[in-house]
């Protein structure tokens, strides 16, 4: 019976149809696509007096602070996504678009992939790309990637070990 609540904060009013959010911000757009869980109740909290709203009541901003509360970066509204039940396990998967306000007009068509002891989302890329992304949901963490474009293909699955770290952020010795 433990509800279990998915948040991203924003500075503009969201957009809601369906599974399908968004929000502007500039020049830019993101849109999102919930795909799990498949019943998802989806809805935006904030606006003037509700920036910081949670439960019944709106919690003041710390004068303290050096953000002011009208700041329109300070979350000042939000996207609640919660499964239509709760259950002792709950999963959540959304694709994610970013790009200009004017090219991001449509959410890229995007289908669920389910599987014993997975989770993921299939949709095209750029340039006719297939691309294939799997969570695990059971056992370790893991993503497998694919992607391909003609006979051009990749997969890749990554566990839980940690990568190698050395050579990526390579430091100059100090003298």
């Amino acid at each position: 019976d433990y509800s279990k609540t998915w948040l991203l904060h924003l500075g503009h009013e969201p957009r809601i149809a369906g599974p399908t959010f968004g929000a502007d911000h500039d020049h830019g757009r993101l849109i999102g696509q919930t795909l799990w869980p498949k019943d998802a109740q989806i809805k935006t909290i904030g606006g003037p007096g509700k920036q910081f709203v949670n439960g019944t009541r709106n919690w003041p901003f710390p004068s303290s602070y050096r953000i002011q509360a009208l700041n329109e970066l300070v979350g000042q509204w939000r996207i609640e996504i919660s499964p239509a039940q709760p259950s002792k396990v709950d999963y959540f998967l959304h694709l994610f678009e970013v790009g200009g306000r004017h090219e991001l007009v449509n959410p890229t068509p995007a289908r669920l992939l389910e599987a014993e002891g997975w989770l993921g989302v299939a949709f095209k890329g750029d340039g006719d790309m297939d691309i294939e992304a799997r969570f695990s949901v059971s056992g370790s963490p893991r993503l497998n990637l694919k992607y391909q474009r003609g006979a051009s293909r990749f997969e890749q699955t990554i566990g839980p070990e940690v990568q190698p770290q050395e050579g990526l952020a390579a430091r100059p010795k100090q003298p």
